[in-house]
């Protein structure tokens, strides 16, 4: 039997056992080394529903236990980074990498199918992703969906040596928008209203941190911009208070990405993208193109997402790590089966 973490409404949380899963033909399993929480866990968590069946979660990186039949990218042993969304039709958007636009894509966590917060995870073999030995578990957890997210909302907006790039919201995607962003080669402005996820973000390469509660966001950033605001913006707070600043710190030109789930209702004159030509995009998860050189990145600038993790649980403990990681006053939280 293995142990899984599972919901039971309003913010409640326990451990259940469940039988070991066997693999079928195309799919693998996969012993969790780690298993980071996604602020998408957390809206889950919050909701009333009782899940006491399923096992949650969707950030994983393990070893390869098994495999069925027909699996040839993988073998038992090998270090995988795994990936919740898995396209397995030959649509436009499988072929083209985008797995989470496949109408029959093959999910697991999320209350779909059992989770990574638990001591087996079973998978389509598609969705491994070889991690390679200079990268801890917990890298390739995060990579899975909270760091591929960041990495590939900053290649949309282009980021480059040259920006200012304010990334509003340090949580976890936005931590990882940070250290990516500095990889870069940009020079980083944060914005966040938690003390706590201020002095992480600057720890992790960023080079101002702004409190919203201290004053005008967007005065400010225009005067750490010489008056002319920001070249990118990259909103992962999915405030709506957030995301109207973020319309308007941009200079002629910028560029901003709505990365960031939350808000529902946003009032936006359309004439500001004509009067300073700016661009607005929006981001969900990541195309699996970019697995490798988020790797390649991470492994040649000896970059870590795991140095944003402030807290490690075994799943015994999963009521404090949700209780933690709700309180908005921690970096990453991860579970070490």
């Amino acid at each position: 039997m293995m142990r899984g973490v599972v919901f039971l409404g309003n913010r409640r949380v326990a451990v259940k056992d469940f039988p070991d899963p066997e693999p079928g033909p195309n799919e693998a399993l996969v012993r969790v080394k780690a298993a980071t929480i996604c602020g998408s866990d957390l809206h889950i968590f919050r909701r009333p529903e009782v899940r006491d069946d399923i096992i949650q979660g969707h950030e994983a990186a393990g070893i390869v236990e098994r495999v069925g039949e027909a699996v040839e990218n993988i073998k038992p042993g090998e270090r995988v980074s795994v990936n919740h969304h898995i396209g397995v039709d030959n649509c436009d958007m499988c072929r083209s990498g985008d797995w989470y636009y496949c109408e029959n894509r093959w999910t697991w966590g999320l209350g779909i199918r059992n989770g990574s917060f638990s001591d087996l995870l079973l998978t389509h073999a598609k969705g491994c992703f070889q991690l390679p030995q200079e990268l801890s578990f917990i890298d390739g957890s995060i990579i899975s969906c909270a760091g591929g997210t960041a990495y590939q909302g900053l290649i949309k907006l282009g980021v480059a040596a040259d920006d200012d790039v304010v990334v509003s919201g340090l949580g976890p995607v936005g931590l990882s928008a940070v250290m990516f962003a500095k990889a870069m080669g940009a020079r980083i402005i944060g914005v966040e209203p938690i003390e706590m996820r201020r002095e992480l973000a600057l720890k992790l390469g960023a080079d101002v941190v702004l409190d919203p509660k201290e004053g005008d966001v967007v005065e400010r950033v225009k005067a750490l911009t010489a008056g002319e605001g920001a070249s990118v913006v990259a909103e992962c707070s999915g405030s709506a208070d957030a995301q109207s600043n973020a319309l308007s710190c941009v200079r002629p030109f910028g560029r901003i990405g709505f990365i960031g789930m939350g808000a529902r209702e946003l009032t936006i004159d359309p004439s500001i993208f004509s009067a300073i030509d700016i661009t607005l995009t929006g981001n969900h998860v990541f195309n699996v193109s970019l697995y490798d050189r988020i790797v390649r990145l991470m492994v040649n600038r000896g970059l870590h997402l795991e140095d944003m993790t402030t807290h490690r649980f075994s799943l015994e403990q999963a009521e404090e790590a949700f209780r933690t990681f709700d309180s908005g006053r921690s970096g990453k939280a991860a579970f070490i089966p």
